[in-house]
């Protein structure tokens, strides 16, 4: 079990801010949706936290800070799941899950009785067993991002930066999914998920934080950023919320009219 804490991070792009001092916590044990508009600096602050871009500020898992680990090390400690991710080579999907496990110094052709087990947990776990003999090339796009997440999984790294991991998937293979996710954060993983249905970040998420233009700009309980006033502040949409299920559930409505429409 392992906190994550993000503070005064910053990433530019020229004289753009990608993300504007971000400051953030995630505790061992929950999980935590980032939200936010297309191009508000969620996938970034989980790029730069995996330590894929330069950024300034800091980074720790457990009070370590990650800029000073080795590769390996972080690769241990933090499991990123990118937002964009095609297959770069033909491959199947066993040894494509299998990648994630190199940070223990195995190999496709050398597996251990180990990697053999996580594989079986994982493939289990995000419904791919049947795949495993598969070429990557032949899997639809809600099949390839499953086998995408249990290469995440497959290391067992105590952090977990996943960004949309249900984009491509089926109303029902989403619900898997999060729960799935849910199930590793009450076994004591440390989760942040980048979101867009915010229905699912009510349900399965322990807090949300929003941003907008790089800023975080909303960080609390669900129900407490889950309002029709913060939806729309977040988002410019209107929107109705219920909570008659235990946890907000919205129903968006409409953009908000500009101010001289």
């Amino acid at each position: 079990m392992a906190d994550l804490s993000i503070t005064h991070l910053t990433v530019r792009a020229g004289s753009k801010l990608l993300a504007d001092d971000v400051s953030l916590r995630v505790a061992a044990g929950s999980m935590v949706a980032l939200v936010g508009m297309n191009g508000a600096g969620k996938s970034t602050v989980l790029r730069a936290a995996a330590g894929y871009i330069d950024h300034s500020g800091t980074v720790t898992v457990d009070g370590c800070d990650v800029a000073s680990m080795t590769h390996a090390a972080r690769a241990r400690a933090i499991a990123w799941l990118p937002q964009t991710r095609p297959p770069s080579f033909p491959i199947h999907v066993r040894d494509a899950v299998l990648l994630g496990r190199y940070a223990y110094g195995g190999g496709l052709a050398r597996a251990s009785s180990v990697d053999e087990l996580a594989l079986r947990d994982v493939a289990e776990a995000c419904a791919i067993a049947p795949l495993l003999a598969r070429d990557v090339a032949t899997l639809s796009g809600g099949e390839l991002a499953r086998v995408h997440l249990a290469r995440t999984l497959i290391g067992g790294a105590p952090v977990l930066l996943i960004d949309e991991p249900v984009a491509a998937l089926d109303p029902a293979q989403r619900l898997l999914v999060m729960a799935m996710l849910r199930a590793r954060a009450d076994a004591g993983a440390t989760i942040l998920v980048v979101l867009h249905d915010m229905a699912l970040a009510g349900r399965y998420c322990d807090a949300v934080i929003a941003m907008r233009d790089g800023r975080v700009i909303a960080d609390g309980a669900p129900v407490d950023v889950i309002t029709p006033a913060q939806l729309a502040m977040i988002f410019d949409v209107e929107a109705e919320v219920d909570y008659a299920q235990g946890w907000p559930q919205p129903t968006l409505i409409r953009p908000m009219a500009a101010p001289n429409a």
